[in-house]
């Protein structure tokens, strides 16, 4: 209970970005960009959980924009030009992933290492 308004402000910013980007732009179903978003959000948050108190946001951002990357290439597989769609999605949602590591370190008081 205690990463819940942070786990669905997670969610929330991956299914906008995700549809936006996959269903309106290259035309893949709501469907999909929930699974895809669902899937997404659990893995990147767990790792924001326990891997971003351990290391630099910076290093965070880079696993985050990686992870963003590959897992829209290989679950969107139905998408023409996924490459695009996926580098799209990916420079939004690590945007994103910016200010919401700067929220996790306020909030939930995360101290990095450097």
């Amino acid at each position: 209970m205690k990463y819940t308004t942070a786990l669905l402000t997670k969610f929330i910013m991956h299914i906008a970005v995700l549809w936006f980007v996959l269903s309106v732009s290259f035309g893949l179903s709501f469907r999909d960009v929930l699974s895809i978003s669902l899937i997404i959000t659990i893995i990147m948050f767990s790792m924001d959980v326990f891997v971003l108190p351990k290391v630099e946001s910076t290093v965070a951002l880079i696993m985050d924009a990686a992870f963003t990357f590959i897992g829209i290439c290989l679950l969107g597989e139905s998408v023409t030009l996924i490459e695009i769609a996926a580098f799209i999605s990916t420079v939004f949602i690590t945007t994103g992933e910016l200010f919401f590591h700067r929220y996790l370190r306020f909030v939930y008081r995360y101290q990095y290492r450097f």
